[in-house]
């Protein structure tokens, strides 16, 4: 849940800073779940985004262009109605909630003066979007009309009086006081006293209580109103190194009050409103973390907004080793500082621009390579049961030679056979052993030799068919496998769209209504680009339509084409600028093909077998698919898969 009621509050100063007393100019519907609305302020113009997705509700200011369809929806065009010309005059969080009300001052169809009130409630897939006519509390209309069907508590439909989501019983943050955790004491079985500890207590007098961190964020959660888990657990993982250090080797000899003369309790790391309290409890630690933000939204509130206004508050946005989005807040979070990168931003809505942008292209990637992935998988395996088949029936007409042994034996011991019977015995006079022959009643002798070399040429027919459909079904199979495996190493959106689109060509998938004809998108991908250590080019395919085009198109007679060995992948070119193969340093070759490796299926395998030759000797047979080739004089290295910034 980055999206919480602590950055709720530092969009709602933000917003309050940048837009108050600025005039709606125009209102975009992108999409069925999400606003934009163009704002004219002193400092110009700037755009207000507001999504009620499930998985990424928000608002923040935004630079992002967005597609508009080319009709407004109806919740756009009621919006423009009511709205479109008018004035903020108030930005406002309700307490520490994910709700944001923005006051807007506008005119009626007869011209006189009305206060219309803008609602955005952030609340995951509760999320939601509400126009409120101010003066009767009456809903004007939601994105996300909520009907009695659906919540018999609270029903979001037009004309409805406008009612606050219900409460959860927890704290807002500026009510906070020491006393709202007290209990915490309790529920740890951490004594007020740590130095008068009973003799019943279950911690030593020497040593601080151990005490279970998760539980201690999941009681803070539970009371503070507008943190997230990840504040919680900082809350509390903070709170416990301040309360261990302050406690730590304190003598039950002495009381707590005594022990802030301790030279034990003297440390840099406490601030010392802490240590003149000089109580080893939790109550007053956790509360001290609670007033350490407040004191740092209240500078921010009287500043202009920025980090170097108030230090403690900071836009950050933590990534993982892919460079794809986990958490971001406005205080840094410490669990979160040892295992991710951390980027800072100057604003909040910079940072949750960059979160929200980053995190949905990695999930549409995933999303529509999983699709693509699984259209796939169902079309391979069609294709294995179909080479299972065809295998089977295969090795069945290989083995009709018996139907032409029948026919002769029959043919030369027709005396021995006579009409009606079900079998007759001959002598096989290849082998000289006994051969019982079965036969149909229906027919004569004559008519069941003439039927079993029918069966033979037809077996011979079947054979050629079945041979070239299995070798066709084989190459359909290595043709998809290679598309598996652009799919799941896809980086964009762009490169799933091109392998969807490249599946349409060639009849693997259908076309959706609407969806742009192939080679109509604006942004086509280009090809991996590396360099070797001693400064060679090296080009990789994303595809198969690329690959065709690197190899026949763009590489030179004398550059050098990589490939897995039977293993599917992208065509590596080393661009050598005309030089032999032969005059291409070892190293350049190891590390073009350790790039192929890691550009196939075996990008997590080791000791991978790759090949490597002039791309002169490279061929496209007539009729193949993209990206299939043939190729002759070819060299092998083994290689571990691993690009040049790779350990």
């Amino acid at each position: 849940m980055a999206f919480d009621g602590l950055v709720t509050r530092a969009v709602t100063l933000e917003l309050a800073d940048k837009i108050k007393y600025g005039k709606i100019e125009k209102i975009y519907q992108p999409d069925a779940d999400e606003l934009v609305f163009n704002i004219h302020t002193h400092a110009g113009n700037l755009k207000l985004y507001a999504s009620c997705n499930s998985s990424h509700a928000r608002v923040h200011l935004t630079h992002e262009s967005f597609t508009n369809p080319a009709a407004p929806l109806a919740f756009c065009m009621l919006m423009r109605k009511h709205f479109s010309g008018g004035r903020i005059t108030d930005i406002r969080q309700r307490e520490t909630e994910r709700i944001i009300e923005i006051d807007v001052e506008t005119m009626n169809e007869l011209g006189f003066s009305v206060n219309k009130r803008l609602i955005f409630e952030i609340m995951g897939k509760h999320s939601n979007i509400i126009a409120l006519d101010i003066k009767s509390g009456k809903i004007i209309d939601c994105i996300k009309r909520i009907s009695i069907d659906v919540n018999r508590g609270r029903q979001l439909l037009p004309g409805k009086i406008y009612e606050y989501p219900p409460s959860q019983g927890k704290i807002p943050l500026d009510e906070i006081t020491e006393a709202s955790f007290a209990d915490i004491d309790k529920l740890f079985a951490v004594p007020m006293d740590f130095g008068k500890a009973s003799a019943g207590s279950p911690y030593s007098s020497t040593a601080a209580p151990a005490i279970d961190e998760n539980a201690l964020a999941k009681a803070i959660l539970g009371k503070v109103q507008g943190i997230s888990p990840a504040v919680a657990n900082n809350i509390a993982e903070n709170a416990l190194a301040d309360f261990k250090t302050i406690c730590n080797g304190a003598s039950c000899e002495k009381s707590c009050a005594e022990n802030a003369d301790d030279e034990r309790a003297d440390t840099e790391n406490i601030s010392s409103a802490t240590q003149s309290a000089a109580v080893c409890n939790l109550s007053a630690i956790i509360y001290e973390k609670i007033v350490q933000m407040r004191a740092a939204f209240t500078a921010y509130s009287k500043e202009n907004h920025s980090p170097k206004a108030a230090p403690a508050l900071t836009p950050v946005v933590y990534t993982d080793a892919s460079g794809i989005p986990v958490e971001f807040h406005i205080f840094p979070l410490s669990a979160y500082e040892s295992y991710y990168k951390a980027i800072r931003f100057d604003t909040v809505s910079e940072a949750a621009e960059y979160f929200y942008a980053n995190k949905n292209s990695s999930n549409r990637i995933k999303q529509k390579s999983n699709d693509i992935s699984h259209a796939l998988k169902s079309a391979l395996d069609k294709l294995y049961l179909k080479k299972q088949r065809l295998s089977e029936d295969l090795l069945k007409a290989e083995n009709s030679d018996d139907f032409r042994l029948y026919g002769e034996l029959l043919t030369a011991n027709i005396h021995l056979a006579k009409a009606g019977d079900a079998s007759v015995t001959v002598t096989n006079y290849y082998t000289g052993s006994p051969v019982t022959i079965p036969l149909d009643i229906k027919y004569s002798p004559s008519k069941n030799a003439q039927n079993y070399f029918k069966k033979y040429g037809k077996a011979k027919t079947a054979v050629k068919e079945k041979a070239l459909q299995l070798e066709e079904t084989e190459r359909d199979i290595e043709y998809l496998e290679s598309v598996s495996v652009f799919a799941a190493n896809a980086s964009s959106v762009e490169e799933i769209e091109e392998l969807r689109n490249e599946l349409v060509e060639n009849g693997y998938l259908r076309r959706r209504k609407n969806a742009f004809r192939p080679g109509a998108a604006k942004n086509k991908t280009a090809p991996y680009e590396y360099h070797t250590s001693d400064g060679l080019r090296i080009l990789i395919g994303r595809n198969n339509k690329e690959n065709d085009l690197l190899t026949f198109k763009t590489a030179g007679s004398k550059d050098i084409w990589f490939h897995t060995k039977d293993i599917p992948g992208s065509h590596a070119i080393l661009f050598t600028g005309g030089v032999s193969l032969d005059e291409i340093s070892e190293k350049a070759i190891f590390e073009t093909a350790a790039l192929a490796a890691y550009h196939s299926k075996a990008r997590e395998s080791e000791n991978v077998p790759v090949d490597y030759v002039p791309v002169r000797f490279v061929k496209k047979p007539n009729g193949a698919k993209p990206g299939m080739v043939i190729f002759t004089n070819n060299r092998t290295v083994w290689v571990n898969p691993k690009t040049p910034d790779s350990k």
